[in-house]
């Protein structure tokens, strides 16, 4: 089944949650992308709102995938 335009999150969003992910902050994501670490958070917030689930998981300083996050990721 095909999505249509509008139910498919934002490229910037996506990139945030696959930096995120392999590098365990959204200060260390933003360096990378060359964004603030606020943008990733929204980027973030954004995402999760969109799909109606937590994709990650707050510990501290660092950022860790959800069930639902990390198979979403690998999709």
């Amino acid at each position: 089944m095909v999505l249509p335009r509008r139910y498919l999150p934002p490229i910037p969003a996506l990139m945030a949650l696959e930096a995120v992910d392999r590098l365990g902050t959204a200060s260390a994501a933003a360096a990378e992308l060359a964004l603030t670490q606020g943008a990733i958070s929204r980027a973030l917030q954004g995402l999760e709102g969109q799909l109606g689930v937590t994709v990650l998981t707050r510990e501290r300083q660092r950022l860790r995938l959800t069930p639902a996050g990390r198979e979403y990721v690998t999709e």
